[in-house]
This record gives structure tokens, sequence and C-alpha cells, in this order.
């Protein structure tokens, strides 16, 4: 458990970086269970064109995943969604994996230079999912976003 807490320590620390933008990384824990912690950076929450809104999630994998195209064990990866709001449906971006000590071991990017809404958002949003999860802690830091909020002014 201590190695456990410290790898997380470590990893919450080398993440610490900022963007180009010259945003630093705040790190939220929005879900915690025996196989993985996740967490969202709100500095991260971009709203886009219309109802979207990109957002960076990382992932502390408990225990570390084995994945055919990546040739070592992932402790951590980092994911960019693209959330339409409107639709409750979502896409992968790009996504991020790191070894043990915080070192980035493979990268995907899975953007992709269309607008037909079933490319862009290719997953629906299931109620009791983590990408629910996200969306609410968007809303809480961004409530303008929610596109089904009684309070608009």
């Amino acid at each position: 458990m201590k190695k456990l807490t410290f790898l997380l320590l470590l990893a919450l620390v080398t993440f610490g970086s900022t963007y180009a933008q010259g945003k630093k990384e705040v790190w939220i824990k929005i879900s915690d269970d025996e196989n993985q912690q996740v967490y969202l950076d709100k500095n991260s929450i971009e709203p886009g064109d219309s109802n979207d809104v990109t957002v960076w999630i990382m992932q502390m994998h408990i225990p570390p995943l084995n994945i055919e195209s990546v040739n070592r064990k992932i402790y951590k990866s980092k994911t960019e969604y693209l959330f339409n709001t409107k639709l409750e449906r979502y896409g992968i971006l790009k996504i991020q994996y790191f070894d043990a000590k915080g070192r980035k071991i493979k990268s995907f990017d899975y953007r992709l230079k269309t607008k037909i809404p079933d490319y862009r958002y290719s997953y629906p949003i299931f109620k009791k999912s983590i990408e629910k999860d996200i969306l609410k802690t968007i809303y809480k830091y961004h409530p303008d976003l929610n596109p089904y909020r009684t309070d608009k002014k």
C-alpha cells in the first residue's frame, strides 16, 4: 500500500508540468475503486464549437494494464476526450500511456478531420459510467456548458 501511495504521489508530481498555453495542470479525483483512480484536469476543460468541450483525464491503473499494442505494463494513462454536451456522446482524441516511473511509453492520436457527428462522437454516454462522471465534473466547474441547465440567464 505504501508503494502504491508513493507511486501515486510521484505521478501527480511528475504531471505537475504546464501546458503550452501556460496553464498549470490541476488534477481533481473523480473516481476511485479497486482497479483505477480517475482524475480530471480542471484547467484542460476547453469549450469548442457549438456544444463541444474537450478535457484531459488521467487514470492510475491498479494493477497495471497489459495492452497488445504496448510492449510494457501501463501504470498510468492520459486521455483527451471530446464531448458533445447536447448529443450526450463523446469521442477520444488522444491517448498516452506511461510506465511506473511516469515516462511516456506510447501515444495514439485519433483526431479526425470530419464534422460528421457519428464519427466525431463514437460513443454514447451511459448514466452510470466514468464519462457521465466526467461530464458532471465539467458542469460543476463550467455550468454554462450544460445545455440542460435551468438557471440560465
